[in-house]
């Protein structure tokens, strides 16, 4: 092969190489999207909106144990996420004070994403009729880039926040020891949201 078609062919393949390397890279950084809105003004938005909290549900696990033959794993998952979504709700309920609260289950948010407020519902059971002017979510989730479990606050397009807000609050404590409960969780997350907006207002 001559010189210049060996140089000509290198060029090519170090090309090729740095594009695919580029679009591995923006693969990667896409799936670790954050929302780019910006930290006071989601912080006020969310003072004057709904913080509405996502309640999971596992369909595709309970739909693949019904498809295994395995009813009495579905009903047991299906009855223990019920008991969860409960103990998260009365969490909320109790310790969260930030902003309006609302509920919706995850079955549901494509209901809500074409405008229908009646699958959002409050504390008591109650449907809304209309939705709130901003909606932030927050839900049971793990951190792209720690990859921890914990309650993670997210935009209305579900692109968890960034810092300065406080969008974290990890299912772990101390050392990542000491597990937290569903009311630690709540209180931390109402007292962290409370400490940064009176932090942006003095």
């Amino acid at each position: 092969m001559p010189p210049f078609a060996r140089t000509r062919m290198l060029f090519y393949f170090s090309t090729m190489k740095n594009i695919l390397l580029l679009l591995c890279l923006a693969i990667v950084q896409s799936s670790f999207a954050q929302s780019n809105i910006d930290a006071t003004v989601a912080i006020k938005e969310l003072k004057n909106g709904a913080m509405v909290v996502n309640l999971i549900h596992p369909t595709k696990k309970i739909e693949a144990l019904l498809a295994s033959g395995r009813k009495e794993e579905s009903i047991a998952l299906q009855e223990s996420v019920m008991q969860d979504h409960k103990d998260l709700i009365n969490a909320f309920t109790q310790n969260y004070s930030f902003s309006k609260l609302l509920f919706v289950y995850s079955t549901d948010m494509g209901k809500l994403a074409d405008g229908d407020a009646s699958v959002l519902f409050s504390a008591s059971g109650n449907a809304q009729s209309s939705l709130p002017e901003t909606i932030y979510f927050v839900e049971l989730a793990k951190t792209e880039e720690q990859s921890l479990n914990g309650l993670v606050v997210k935009d209305k397009n579900r692109d968890p926040l960034a810092k300065p807000f406080p969008y974290f609050v990890s299912q772990y404590a101390f050392l990542r020891i000491k597990k937290r409960t569903y009311n630690d969780m709540t209180e931390e997350l109402n007292r962290r949201l409370t400490d940064f907006y009176r932090h942006i207002n003095n």
